[in-house]
């Protein structure tokens, strides 16, 4: 029996300490709350008369089909994991503005933003990795030893573009390979169900935000395609820095250069089992590094180059084959601008990435289901180069390429109507290789060569899946999951195990979904970097061993006709193995989620909320000090609880497709924070966006 507690310094969630901010902003609120009602009062006069378009059944969300979660077709019932999905029309009653939004939204998962990434964390626990895929394909990799490239532009899609999203928690290496530690994210922007149909969207609001999104789609004998093109301009956040970081006179007084001005195109093209999908994102934006800036601030590109090509058949009704060759590419150029008036220097990093995989599905008398699977992956191309001209610092790193090779294979047995075991591993092979280091430090010249040996790593995973009947099904799941640590210094990969209790209930008009977990996370690498007045000081070390143990209940409500609940509540704790003295980082012990929409027929309107709570910085050893011994220093101050609010509008012309949609989030503009981090010293830690309004006007044709 796990005994929940919280940690020293965190306080339960009390929802009541809310009500005297809302207060605060009494006649906005009541204004707001008057604008809604006087648009839910016609529309809910033709409630019983009229249906929604929007009440869709709860027992077909348990029979949802996904492919990602297994490489075929399966039920999210079915599935040995759990599984979340946001449908497009969860995304238009939301209204959300970007998929980072929409990710802040779903349950289970936290953010922070430290402005040149933005960090998902699962259950508490952040610094994973997870697969993060395109239509079922995994965008490039950004776990690669010796880079540092940030996973942002993975979430860089056009929110317009995005059809379904499977989130799938828990380690997915027997699928996904071994840097899928957390789970997977799939993001479908292909799903074209009308012969011919395109979209249209301009945006702006609040922040200088624009926003532009363009569709195509059409069915044709044999097949389909989608283009999706969007373009995202913001300035960010602009409030005043710590007076306490100002240390130069001529050092800029506002945080007024993180502004984003961001391109995705991404195509997908399907005939007869072969599918095309392509993918470019641009990505243009400014960041905080060390120290407030001097001039233009730190300027980021970063691109992605991404294309597959994928072959489907049938070779017997009961037997299946896919293939899949991915080519992408990936770059990240940054101009510094912080330490010095003069200063100059700025960051190279490349990589690139071919990848084959082969995968057949064969099914025994339809109670037994064999996946097996081969992956090679080949990264080429792998440069990083750090230079800092004021303090004479130069560091450059060329690696070898990297060669693996993967053998997976699960079996899915339906030991009779009510009971199946899955089970599965995964073999791979990582060839060895080496990294050139070279550069100076004022007068020293810096040369070293680090060399990392072949390595056999094997993950497995099991589960049983009963079901007492199609509305009541339990799991109980084990996974396993390495991921590659970027230290150049450190060749031991972390590793999770994962021990998981799930239940799922449909009633007649709730689902409800709940999850006991615990985690045992090994060889954590714990990296502390800094610039001390003096030169640039990393240190690294990989001891770590966390455990973490917590529950998560969902719920989806239908109460009435075009009404529907959504909520979630999640409570965790995370230990520190070797330190238990010392709270873990960045890992909040609360989250809740929920948001309240009505839809009928041409309008809908929500209201949507999410709670973080309290979080610790990070911590670093004193200098002079060991892993074993001594003191250690917080990046910052325990960062505040937040809860945000968000509300939309949507109006849709059933004839010509014209729609309109107001966006809300922040709505009582929440002074928020993130942790604090080596690049972000903010003591309190880093700002959090104010109260956004986006007004978005589109054609659907």
């Amino acid at each position: 029996m796990f005994r929940l507690e919280p940690k020293q310094g965190m306080k339960l969630v009390n929802f009541g300490r809310w009500y005297p901010a809302i207060g605060e902003h009494e006649g906005g609120f009541m204004r707001i709350w008057v604008f809604f009602l006087m648009l839910l009062l016609p529309i809910s006069l033709f409630a019983q008369k009229n249906g929604s378009i929007y009440d869709l059944s709860l027992q077909e969300l348990m029979d949802v089909q996904i492919y990602s979660a297994g490489k075929k077709a399966e039920k999210v019932q079915d599935i040995p994991a759990s599984v979340y999905i946001i449908t497009r029309d969860d995304i238009e009653r939301a209204g959300y503005s970007t998929l980072e939004e929409l990710i802040m939204h779903v349950p289970g998962l936290f953010h922070i933003d430290d402005y040149e990434d933005f960090k998902v964390g699962f259950r508490g626990t952040l610094g994973g990795s997870y697969a993060v895929m395109l239509n079922g394909v995994i965008l490039h990799p950004n776990r690669i030893k010796a880079m540092s490239i940030p996973g942002r532009s993975l979430f860089h899609i056009p929110i317009e573009s995005i059809d379904r999203i499977e989130i799938v928690k828990g380690p997915m290496s027997v699928i996904y390979g071994n840097n899928a530690f957390f789970g997977s994210i799939n993001i479908v922007t292909n799903d074209i169900r009308e012969k011919n149909s395109g979209q249209v969207v301009l945006s702006g609001g609040s922040g200088s935000t624009g926003k532009g999104f363009v569709r195509a789609g059409t069915i044709f004998q044999g097949g389909s395609m989608a283009l999706n093109a969007g373009w995202y301009h913001s300035d960010g956040i602009r409030q005043p820095y710590p007076p306490e970081l100002l240390t130069d006179p001529l050092m800029k007084r506002e945080l007024d250069t993180l502004g984003h001005n961001n391109y995705n195109v991404d195509l997908s093209w399907n005939y007869c089992g072969l599918v095309v999908d392509a993918r470019f994102s641009r990505m243009n934006y400014g960041f905080y590094t060390f120290s407030p800036h001097f001039h233009q601030g730190n300027d980021l590109l970063l691109t992605q180059y991404h294309a597959a090509i994928s072959y489907q058949a049938d070779i017997r009704p009961n037997w299946n084959w896919k293939g899949l060759v991915i080519f992408s590419e990936e770059s990240y150029d940054v101009d510094f601008d912080f330490m010095t008036p003069a200063d100059s220097g700025g960051q190279m990093q490349r990589s690139r990435r071919i990848e084959a995989e082969l995968v057949t599905n064969y099914r025994f008398l339809r109670q037994l289901t064999w996946t097996v699977g081969a992956q090679a992956r080949y990264l080429f191309g792998i440069e990083n180069e750090f230079t800092i001209q004021d303090i004479e610092y130069n560091r450059h790193y060329t690696s070898d390429s990297i060669f693996s090779l993967d053998l997976f294979s699960q079996v899915d047995w339906k030991i009779n109507r009510r009971l199946e075991a899955v089970l599965g591993g995964r073999l791979a092979f990582v060839d060895g290789y080496s990294i050139d280091g070279s550069g100076y430090e004022g007068t020293e010249i810096y040369d070293q060569v680090y060399k990392y040996q072949e390595r056999y790593l094997f993950t497995p995973r099991a589960s049983l899946i009963y079901r007492l009947n199609k509305r009541h099904v339990t799991k109980w799941i084990y996974g396993q999951a390495y991921q590659t640590n970027r230290s150049r210094d450190v060749s031991d990969p972390e590793q999770i195990q994962t021990y998981e209790v799930d239940y799922l209930a449909l009633f007649p008009k709730w689902q409800m979904t709940t999850a006991l977990y615990y985690n045992s996370i090994g060889k954590i690498l714990r990296v502390s970097q800094q610039y001390d007045g003096i030169g640039y000081v990393r240190k690294e070390d990989n001891s770590g061993k966390w455990e973490s143990y917590g529950v998560e209940i969902s719920l989806i409500g239908r109460p009435a006709v075009g009404w529907q609940i959504k909520a979630s509540y999640g409570y965790q704790i995370t230990k520190d193995e070797n330190n238990p003295e010392i709270a873990v980082g960045n890992s909040p012990v609360q989250l809740a989620k929920f948001a309240f929409s009505y839809s009928l027929q041409s309008f809908s309107v929500q209201m949507d909320g999410l709670y973080t709570d309290a979080m610790y910085s990070d911590w670093q050893w004193d200098e002079g000090t060991t892993v074993t011994a001594g003191d250690y220093t917080r990046l910052g101050q325990q960062s505040d609880p937040y809860f945000l609010m968000g509300v939309n509008a949507r109006y849709v012309h059933a004839l010509s497709g014209i729609f309109l949609n107001i966006r809300v989030f922040n709505l009582f503009d929440q002074k928020y924070r993130y942790p604090a981090s080596e690049l972000v010293s903010f003591t309190k830690g880093g700002l959090g966006i104010e109260r956004r309004i986006l007004v978005s006007a589109g054609w659907n044709f």
